[in-house]
């Protein structure tokens, strides 16, 4: 889809949350609620997956900022490039962090702001989610593009293959409008067949229904693991 499909169908999306629900509670709603503990969620999974103070993490899709305000709360360090559509989004991200030294931008589609072959790290996190297949295969070709040699692209999905992720579809099906945001499922096969075609190495699935990410939350006594509910695709650059 031309990215300007993207960019019309959230700024309608939003525009909508805002009526009913006032700007705080919009900017929530807009990228799914829950937004401490997803944020939680997606800094625990980068922990568990080996995240160093000192990496460069681009962060496609950032959203209202919920992954970059729980790296901030955790004082990471590193550097930290935030991406989103919409400039209103991006806007309130920014503000809401108040990291002069990160940087939080408009990218509507490749090519991202960030030098090649800089980048430690590159998540999409509720992005291929939301996306057509050939706009989730170019922003992987341009995740490689970005990485350093060993880096990593680490993106949520929907499966095909869960049970548990089949009632979204369902409800997809019953609630078809041109105007409302898109749900893409996709299969492990095709994932395996675009990473063999970009030369990128399958490292690490995690189911969403597997308990896998260790969180040790405030006012909590003992670790916590926990699901990240979508699943978890982890691919390395060679």
């Amino acid at each position: 889809m031309h990215p300007s499909y993207y960019v019309k169908t959230y700024a309608a999306h939003l525009e909508a949350l805002r009526q009913r629900h006032g700007e705080a509670e919009a900017m929530e709603q807009l990228v799914g609620g829950a937004d401490h503990w997803v944020g939680m969620l997606e800094y625990g999974t980068l922990l568990n997956l080996g995240l160093q103070p000192d990496a460069t993490i681009v962060d496609v899709g950032c959203g209202t900022g919920r992954f970059a305000h729980r790296l901030s709360e955790a004082a990471f360090a590193g550097r930290y490039v935030g991406t989103d559509i919409l400039p209103d989004i991006v806007n309130y991200a920014r503000q809401r962090i108040a990291r002069a030294d990160w940087t939080f931008a408009v990218a509507v589609a490749p090519p991202l702001p960030i030098e090649v072959g800089s980048a430690d790290w590159v998540t999409f996190f509720s992005v291929f989610t939301h996306i057509a297949d050939a706009d989730i295969y170019l922003y992987l070709q341009e995740a490689k593009r970005l990485l350093k040699p060993g880096g990593r692209v680490v993106f949520s999905f929907l499966d095909f293959g869960l049970a548990d992720h089949w009632p979204v579809f369902e409800q997809s099906l019953a609630n078809r409008s041109e105007d409302g945001p898109l749900n893409r499922f996709l299969g492990k096969d095709t994932i395996r067949h675009w990473s063999d075609r970009l030369g990128l190495r399958i490292e690490a699935w995690h189911d969403g229904n597997e308990p896998w990410i260790k969180l040790s939350p405030p006012n909590v006594l003992h670790d916590l693991s926990a699901p990240f509910w979508q699943s978890i695709a982890v691919l390395r650059a060679s």
